[in-house]
């Protein structure tokens, strides 16, 4: 029962869910007439495309457990509202209508590619698709496990205490999101002219995020804590640590940029300001990256600590996967937006 105890300890937060330099040193240096031609290299178009390239393949996999943790969140409320208890049926039911929703996923064509310049190789894009269906079977491998586990306590058996399948979704799962953020942060850093124009900090923060999912997840797989895996958690840990600064430093630059061109355009007598709107959106990212960033601290602290509770461990990652799951959607609405002002900027900056 122990094992029920912890999926059901997510039901508690259902409902949760580039490098750069000085900011002035930045701002001058895009002042100059070099800018020009990188504003012309900038299409929103193509932005979008890249990004959106990239988070279909995260949503094709991340959308059905987005549906089951929504599912429980509903689930909790009524248990809440009502002052009953979940019933293992109640929970099998709602693992029964994902695994449907992946069944439908798994019959979808291959996602488009679109016409861009590429800075990754066609090797490394065809890898993508290929992690992908990894994915997408292991999450349904995942539920059909849980739905026979929920049969076996609806008929007054002892839950199942094997987590194979539990690691092996997370490990798919984190692969592919691991795989699809090095892809977007390697194209926004490679390709001609783009790289202060994006999100690149927040690329490689959710790049170290799932590569430390996928150090997390292999102790669930270990009796003994290795050194080597402990060494490499903690140094995984460090890097999205680092990371975390650069998300700051990307709205650095944003806002550098705005100024410059707020003073250029009230000499002229047409006054713009997007302070405001850098603002918020790095307000909602920050907010959204900070309600699971204690996950990723627990996890380490539990590594560091002289005895490393793999339940515990095996609990963390679960709600960690869940917050991560709904980041995804609520993130992606304000990286677009923050593109979108960015090409606001720029258009009237010309």
């Amino acid at each position: 029962m122990k094992y029920l105890a912890i999926l059901l300890a997510c039901l508690s937060i259902a409902s949760f869910s580039s490098t750069a330099q000085d900011t002035e040193a930045e701002a001058s240096k895009h002042s100059s007439a070099k800018a020009e031609n990188q504003y012309k290299a900038l299409n929103l178009l193509e932005q979008l495309q890249l990004f959106q390239y990239a988070q279909d393949y995260r949503n094709k996999c991340v959308r059905p457990s987005e549906s089951f943790y929504y599912a429980l969140g509903v689930l909790e409320k009524k248990i809440s509202d009502e002052g009953a208890q979940p019933s293992s049926e109640d929970i099998r039911g709602i693992v029964t209508s994902v695994i449907d929703k992946i069944q439908a996923v798994k019959g979808k064509s291959k996602i488009e590619r679109p016409e861009l310049e590429f800075a990754s190789s066609s090797k490394v894009l065809s890898g993508l698709e290929v992690i992908s269906e990894r994915c997408v079977e292991q999450t349904l491998n995942y539920f059909k496990d849980l739905s026979d586990k929920y049969a076996a306590l609806s008929e007054g058996k002892e839950f199942p205490s094997d987590t194979s399948a539990l690691r092996a979704y997370l490990e798919a799962k984190s692969r592919l999101l691991l795989r699809s953020y090095s892809i977007e942060t390697n194209e926004y850093r490679l390709h001609p002219d783009t790289d202060i124009f994006t999100l690149d900090g927040y690329t490689e923060f959710m790049f170290r995020v799932y590569q430390f999912m996928v150090a997390s997840n292999a102790l669930m797989a270990e009796p003994e804590l290795k050194q080597e895996l402990r060494e490499e958690l903690m140094s995984s840990f460090q890097q999205i640590k680092e990371a975390r600064k650069k998300i700051e430093k990307d709205f650095g630059v944003f806002n550098g940029l705005q100024l410059v061109f707020k003073l250029a355009k009230d000499k002229e007598g047409k006054p713009v300001d997007f302070s405001a709107d850098f603002k918020t959106q790095k307000e909602a990212i920050n907010e959204y990256v900070d309600i699971f960033y204690p996950f990723i601290e627990e996890i380490n602290a539990q590594v560091e600590s002289p005895e490393v509770d793999l339940n515990k461990v095996a609990q963390l990652m679960l709600r960690l996967d869940n917050l991560l799951t709904l980041h995804e959607r609520r993130v992606s609405k304000v990286r677009v937006e923050v593109t979108k002002t960015l090409d606001a900027m720029i258009t009237q900056a010309k």
